[in-house]
């Protein structure tokens, strides 16, 4: 009722009132880890055998333990999964921590198995409950979930390592892989949400020069100007020039829906 009271007053002040929403990963004790495990990239056995989980149960709610790899403690390795046990049968998986490839992973994350049509649902009945509520939705880290990078990260063509260590044993083949998801998250989000909640604008957090596919393929209806960020950085103002001269060649109303922003972690 009060969230209510507070859209309608800013409303009427031509203010709209925006929520974040990470559809990538969950905490990793989040009600889903708890209650619908398998929505979640896991293996039954340790990926590596130097992986130790001695430490801390992590977990707020009784019904399970969550342990961290014993060297993110002393910070000498940085393990890609969790360990998780039920406390009611004693069955033990070993999650994926979020990752995008590029750095170390997300150590307080449960990454969601993207080729679980059942995932994949119910992230995108989060997202329609979320717009309800909210007019304007960002979207976390939204790049990754791109075919190809959930295809680089966590489903490894055969014979080739993958980005994220261990996967290269969950390779798949091409046909397998677009059978298991045969369109593109994003694409369904939008075009779901536009057929539900019309209303709602969606903004992804979307990098690695990603803006052009997610707004022309994709559909999303604003995206971050990250061409614009990271060629400033780098002082490549003849590649920016071009980036503007072929977007604009191709559309000119598609620069409206790249989004300047300040800063990122």
């Amino acid at each position: 009722e009060a969230l209510g009271n507070l859209r309608t007053r800013l409303w009427y002040r031509g203010i709209r009132l925006a929520s974040d929403m990470v559809p990538n990963h969950t905490g990793m004790d989040s009600k889903w880890v708890v209650e619908k495990p398998h929505l979640f990239l896991q293996t039954k056995d340790c990926p590596f055998p130097t992986y130790s989980f001695n430490g801390e149960n992590l977990s707020l709610d009784p019904r399970i333990s969550v342990y961290l790899e014993d060297n993110y403690y002393n910070k000498t390795d940085c393990a890609v999964v969790y360990k998780r046990v039920d406390n009611a049968s004693g069955a033990t998986s070993y999650v994926y921590h979020g990752n995008d490839g590029t750095g170390l992973p997300w150590n307080d994350t449960a990454q969601v198995d993207f080729l679980n049509p059942e995932a994949r649902e119910e992230v995108i009945q989060k997202i329609l409950h979320v717009a309800r509520n909210f007019p304007i939705i960002r979207f976390d880290a939204a790049m990754v979930l791109a075919k190809k990078h959930i295809r680089r990260l966590w489903f490894p063509e055969p014979g080739h390592g993958g980005d994220i260590a261990s996967r290269a044993e969950h390779a798949l083949s091409h046909a397998d892989f677009d059978a298991r998801i045969p369109n593109e998250f994003w694409r369904e989000v939008v075009d779901r949400c536009a057929q539900e909640v019309p209303d709602t604008l969606l903004l992804a957090e979307a990098f690695w020069m990603m803006e052009g596919y997610f707004v022309r393929t994709l559909g999303m209806h604003r995206v971050y100007n990250s061409a614009f960020m990271n060629m400033l950085k780098q002082e490549e103002n003849f590649k920016y020039r071009a980036t503007v001269k072929n977007t604009l060649e191709f559309d000119p109303q598609v620069l409206k829906r790249f989004v300047n922003f300040m800063n990122n972690p």
